[in-house]
Parts: C-alpha cells; sequence; structure tokens
C-alpha cells in the first residue's frame, strides 16, 4: 500500500500513549451506543436487572476479543486493520423472535449458528460478488440502517417509553452540535476527538441542568473500578424455522464487513481501486468467529462498527479534498 499525504497516522505506526487512550475512549463511547440493542432483547426476556448487567460486561469482553482478532493478523483471521467489533442492529429483529419463542438459549443458540454461517461463508466471497453486486450490498446496508432507525424510534415513542422532556431534546440538540461543529471546523486532535468531546460536553450539561441524580448514578459508583462478569449462560438450544433467518442476517453481516474493510483499504492506500478481498475474507471470518463466541460467552451478534471506522475516514476525505483544492488553486 502507498500511504496517502494526508493520513496522520499510517497502518505501521503507533500513535502518542495519550492520543491512543482518548481514542480508545472515544471509539468505546461509539461502540457503547449499541449496548442498546442487547439491552432491549435482554429486557424482553425478563431477565434481571442483575444478569442482564453481567451479561452486558461480557458482552464488552467479547467486542474486545472480536476487535483484536480484526485487527491482529493470527493465522486466516484478522484484516489487519482497526476495525472495532459492535453489536449489530441486523441482529436486533431476528434475535427478538429467538427470544419469544425460546428465551435465552435459543437466542445464544442462533447466534452461535449465524456467526458459524458467516465464517463458513468467507471462504466463498469472491464467487458471491456475482450474486450480490454494489447495488444490492447497499440495499442491505440501508435495511440494516432503517432497523437500527426503528429501534431508536421504538426506544424514544415507543408505547412503553418514557416520555423526552423539552429539555432532554435540547441536550440531544446539543450533544450533536458539538460533535459536528467539531468535525467540520475543528482542527487537529479536536477534530480527531470530536465525538469524545460531544460526548463530554453533554454529560457536563445533563449534570448541570439536573438531568442526572445522585440516584442515576449510585449504580456506577458503588461498582467496583475492576471486576470480571459471571458467566450467566449455560443452554444453547437450535431452532430449524429460525435457521434462514439468522443464516440471511450473517450474510448481510459479512456483506457489511467487506464495505467497512474496503473503507479502511481506501483509507490507508493512495493507490485503492477495488477492494483486497484476501484481507476482506480474512476479516469477514473474525467477524463471523466474533459472532460465535459471542453465542457462547452469552450476547448477540457482533459485526465491524462502521461509525467507528468512518470517523476516522471522514478526516481523511476532507483533508484530501482541501489539498487538492489548493493545488488546483496553486496551478
Amino acid at each position: 500500500m502507498k500511504r496517502p499525504q494526508n493520513l496522520v497516522y499510517a497502518l505501521d505506526e503507533a500513535p502518542p500513549p495519550l492520543v491512543t487512550a482518548l481514542n480508545g475512549i472515544q471509539h468505546v463511547g461509539l461502540i457503547a451506543i449499541n449496548l442498546v440493542y442487547p439491552l432491549f432483547i435482554f429486557r424482553l426476556a425478563n431477565t434481571p436487572a442483575a444478569a442482564v448487567a453481567e451479561l452486558l460486561a461480557m458482552g464488552m469482553i467479547v467486542l474486545g476479543i472480536g476487535t483484536f482478532l480484526q485487527a491482529r493478523r493470527m493465522g486466516p483471521l484478522g484484516s489487519g486493520f482497526m476495525c472495532p467489533s459492535t453489536f449489530a442492529a441486523a441482529y436486533f429483529s431476528p434475535s427478538l423472535f429467538a427470544i419469544k419463542s425460546g428465551g435465552l438459549p435459543l437466542l445464544f443458540g442462533m447466534t452461535l449458528f449465524a456467526g458459524l454461517f458467516e465464517a463458513a461463508i468467507a471462504g466463498v466471497l469472491n464467487r458471491l460478488r456475482a450474486i450480490f453486486p454494489t447495488e444490492v450490498s447497499g440495499l442491505v446496508i440501508f435495511m440494516i440502517g432503517v432497523t437500527a432507525g426503528i429501534a431508536g424510534l421504538r426506544s424514544i415513542l415507543g408505547s412503553q417509553a418514557d416520555p423526552v422532556s423539552t429539555d432532554e431534546w435540547w441536550l440531544a440538540f446539543l450533544t450533536l452540535s458539538t460533535m459536528i461543529a467539531f468535525n467540520v471546523w475543528g482542527k487537529g486532535g479536536a477534530r480527531m476527538l470530536c465525538a469524545l468531546i460531544g460526548l463530554v460536553a453533554g454529560y457536563a450539561v445533563a449534570a448541570m441542568a439536573g438531568l442526572l441524580s445522585v440516584a442515576q448514578l449510585a449504580t456506577v459508583q458503588e461498582a467496583s473500578w475492576i471486576a470480571l462478569p459471571h458467566f450467566v449462560n449455560s443452554a444453547w438450544s437450535f431452532d430449524v424455522g429460525l435457521a434462514a433467518s439468522f443464516a440471511i442476517v450473517g450474510l448481510a453481516s459479512a456483506m457489511k464487513a467487506v464495505g467497512t474493510i474496503a473503507v479502511c483499504q481506501r483509507m490507508n492506500d493512495a493507490e485503492w481501486v477495488r477492494p483486497d478481498m484476501r484481507s476482506a475474507t480474512r476479516g469477514v471470518l473474525a467477524d463471523g468467529v466474533a459472532t460465535s463466541i459471542a453465542g457462547i460467552m452469552g450476547g448477540t451478534g457482533t459485526n465491524t462498527s462502521t461509525p467507528s471506522v468512518g470517523l476516522g475516514s471522514v478526516n481523511n476525505q476532507r483533508n484530501h479534498t482541501k489539498a487538492q483544492t489548493r493545488l488546483s488553486m496553486e496551478k
């Protein structure tokens, strides 16, 4: 790969420890948003709050394992790019059906099946490209976004959702506006950490406005700084009737992973023309293994985090556009 001139840190470079730590916190903040999917699913199964906390904690460990497998090339696993794992919106609807049909054991068993299916099709991605062209892949990713949007609307406007106050709407607007402002007009570290700055500003304003009470933070204050979660799941089951749904989701996750890894390739290669399917295949295999581990350890399906990758991609593209404009003016 030929390094782009506008790339701040190349693939084989290590940023300073402070930059690495702050970016890590920022990525955790973005990934934590998708905790809403397993949270909804576990609540639907009437799982006790203490067990939900253990399952979510175990899920975070799974995401760490998935990110490690994706970034580090280990045998046939891993694309070699910093492409974090997150809980996927695509698994939301079939997971709800699994919960209603057989509870947590069926959810975990079908998640394991979906991960194994995605890992199995990783080796035939080149042949599937003729069946699933770019237009179909784009439609699949669009529908995944629609699913995520529906989940968000349910949490805000659902019949059982708590009403959103005017102050909370203003707080959401302020948080999002801060992220956008630093991403568009910020420079250097401020632009790189725009999402983290927006989250910190949102929490600070929420505390000053009284939207964060002591009672709401009591659980966090009482929790240990370091503690390993307990293994909650002890049973798995399988339903042939749900196999098709989870297989389709596994295929969609593989296609999304290819697109996300292609973005990583383009960011790091000035002469990028088309996706490197060898790297994409390794990445899809790692993604499938991560979902399988989620099913074993008691979690929902995972996938590559497009927002985490796009956070760096947008900045690089903007700098590239400015550089091209400046060069044209000089000519």
